[in-house]
């Protein structure tokens, strides 16, 4: 039996039963004639929790059309959405006659869309096939599907020489990739898209899986695997922040696109729960996912239609929560909550919250400088450049909010974050210190394997091995059963197929332990072995429209151009100071060691430096701004020169 979604027929669910008679010990066929009897689920029992007005009519010989609506409209402003279903008739039961020692197909098909002229058309156009006639057309059918993901895995995958992590690495980049846009071509235009849940398709009757909602996992948890392997799927889901960019603005009080926490296909707040609303982060993590988008890809079109559009005002909106505080001397946002739920309460200065403003301002400036557009204002790079950033001199690290206690439990390290994916320059040390002081801190009982990924990420980049080695091992205590279902607990009860977890999970291979880093113009590599491995392949990266094969052992790295765009010629700089160029076709190996994948074709366009480290100060929690931070460092360096 095969049940599929179906990637060329992307509106419909396939169920397929194959019989076939199998020979005896003796060698010989049985052919005595067989029923086979179907379990149906009874009429009644069809009724949806989530829909109502259901009609059903026959929509020829052996098939029915189905209508409903929502119960429940999204929200007070939005309609209820209406859904089309169209089915087969599914018998009692299949008869194979005495004699017949054909394969016997028999396929079922379910199409459903919430407009009538889409489901219908991917349901007549693959009925079309399966009914023509032709003893090889439900094979021809399943073959159209899985040659579409045998193109898929061609152009992006994870390999290493240990099979479980390949079982987790496929099954994790299957999951995400069945709950994304289809890749290539399809029967009926795709959609808009709307949004990647941590979990996916939601049991959201029944008050889990987070409803179904988009939350900013999607663009720190999800995106950047995708990103790296899939650009233009990456792309379909920044297309969702854009196409909701009019409730964005409505929700922003000053101006700019405010992104609510948990969304749907509104773009309104959904959450419910008071304190999420003040989660002014999710905006920057948007313009981290734009700034991810054009480094990738130098798309500037999409950045002309809409990119630029979407970081401006995702900067604007930030800029606006950021107020000149005197007794700091520097810009501070208050009445925020962070990643972190056990706070409970709205705090200040949100370490991750106020770096991610900070960045977002610069992400808008190099935008407008890619398409010759003016700079931001002085205001908002003055705000980008001298936001607090809460660091504690003494024992060398950043507490999480104003106010933060060392021993205070977390269950998300917001802190760890800014290193790694938020690129937040610091001293190895503190990068260090952060990540032992919330290690010790986070409650792992309850705390996601999103938590483990991005440990065993930090420490991977301070070179702690031991510790990576610990958190990327446990993530599999997160796994379920033969499919590789992850949960967001060790329990394995809570937010099953946690597809946010199975995002993390796949960072840690590609950005962990592969040590790639998207730099604004180029590719970081800094790779390691996984534990039990001895070589690992990255297959099917893209870059700058380039495709590339990235794998590495224990002495050598090995890169296979398998596409180049010849308008952004691609080289590879050493840390021993060799440059090579990058040709398609022809394998470039040198001994294993750190280095950068770039273009020749320059944009002269720059980020502008947003920088954190140690301070000489008193032995207190005290605020600095980001610049006087770095004029710092540079005054200790040469008073110690």
């Amino acid at each position: 039996m095969y049940v599929y979604a179906h990637q060329t027929y992307n509106r419909i669910l396939v169920t397929q039963v194959h019989f076939k008679r199998l020979t005896d010990n003796s060698g010989r066929i049985n052919q005595d004639p067989i029923t086979i009897t179907y379990t149906k689920i009874p009429t009644e029992r069809m009724e949806s929790e989530d829909l109502a007005d259901e009609q059903t009519v026959e929509f020829d010989k052996y098939s029915w059309k189905r209508t409903a609506t929502t119960r429940v409209a999204e929200s007070e402003s939005t309609m209820k959405s209406n859904v089309y279903m169209y089915y087969n008739d599914i018998p009692d039961k299949i008869a194979i006659n005495q004699g017949d020692t054909n394969d016997n197909w028999y396929s079922y098909i379910l199409s459903v869309d919430t407009v009538d002229s889409t489901a219908q058309k991917d349901f007549v156009d693959a009925e079309g096939i399966l009914r023509s006639g032709s003893v090889d057309a439900h094979t021809t059918f399943l073959n159209n599907h899985t040659k579409k993901w045998e193109q898929v895995w061609n152009h992006g995958r994870i390999e290493t020489s240990n099979s479980e992590y390949n079982r987790l690495a496929f099954s994790s980049l299957y999951y995400l990739l069945s709950s994304l846009p289809t890749l290539g071509e399809t029967n009926t235009a795709k959609s808009q898209y709307y949004g990647l849940s941590p979990d996916g398709l939601a049991n959201g009757g029944q008050g889990r899986d987070f409803y179904g909602h988009v939350l900013p996992d999607m663009e720190i948890n999800m995106f950047p695997p995708i990103l790296m392997f899939h650009p233009t799927v990456a792309k379909e889901m920044l297309s969702y922040r854009y196409h909701l960019r009019s409730a964005a603005t409505s929700l922003a009080e000053e101006g700019g696109y405010k992104y609510p926490y948990e969304s749907g296909t509104s773009g309104t707040e959904l959450t419910g729960i008071e304190l999420y609303e003040h989660r002014a982060y999710v905006s920057g993590d948007v313009a981290f996912a734009a700034r991810q988008y054009l480094s990738a890809t130098r798309d500037l079109t999409w950045l002309s239609d809409s990119g630029r559009t979407l970081m401006n005002n995702v900067a604007n909106f930030l800029q606006s929560k950021a107020n000149f505080d005197k007794a700091l001397g520097a810009y501070g946002i208050d009445d925020v909550s962070g990643p972190d739920d056990y706070p409970g309460v709205v705090v200040d200065n949100s370490v991750y919250t106020n770096i991610g403003a900070s960045n977002a301002i610069v992400y808008a400036d190099y935008a407008n400088c890619l398409l010759s557009q003016n700079a931001v204002s002085d205001e908002w790079l003055e705000k980008a450049n001298d936001m607090a950033v809460l660091y504690d001199h003494k024992e060398m690290y950043h507490p999480e909010y104003e106010g933060y206690k060392k021993e205070t439990v977390v269950n998300a390290a917001d802190v760890i974050l800014v290193g790694y994916p938020h690129d937040f320059e610091m001293p190895s040390d503190v990068r260090e210190n952060d990540l032992d002081v919330y290690e010790e801190f986070t409650n792992f009982q309850v705390a996601p394997p999103t938590a483990k990924a991005m440990f065993t990420i930090g420490y991977l980049e301070v070179g702690n091995i031991d510790k990576a080695k610990n958190h990327f091992t446990q993530s599999y205590d997160y796994t379920r059963g033969d499919f590789n279902v992850w949960t967001n607990s060790t329990y394995g009860t809570d937010a099953v197929n946690y597809i946010n977890g199975m995002g993390t999970f796949l960072q840690s291979l590609v950005f962990g332990y592969g040590g790639l880093r998207l730099r604004h113009e180029q590719i970081d590599f800094d790779p390691i072995l996984p534990p039990s491995t001895d070589h690992m392949n990255l297959i099917g990266l893209e870059f700058l429209g380039s495709e590339f094969d990235f794998k590495f052992d224990s002495n050598m790295i090995y890169v296979n151009v398998t596409s180049l765009d010849e308008s952004h010629p691609l080289q590879i700089t050493t840390s021993d100071g060799r440059t090579f160029n990058l040709d398609e076709g022809e394998e470039l190996s040198f001994s294993l060691q750190n280095g950068t994948i770039s273009t020749t074709a320059t944009t002269g366009c720059s980020l502008k430096p947003i920088t954190g480290g140690l301070v000489s100060a008193a032995s207190q929690v005290v605020l600095y701004p980001i610049t006087f931070l770095w004029v710092t460092l540079v005054a200790l360096f040469c008073s110690n020169a």
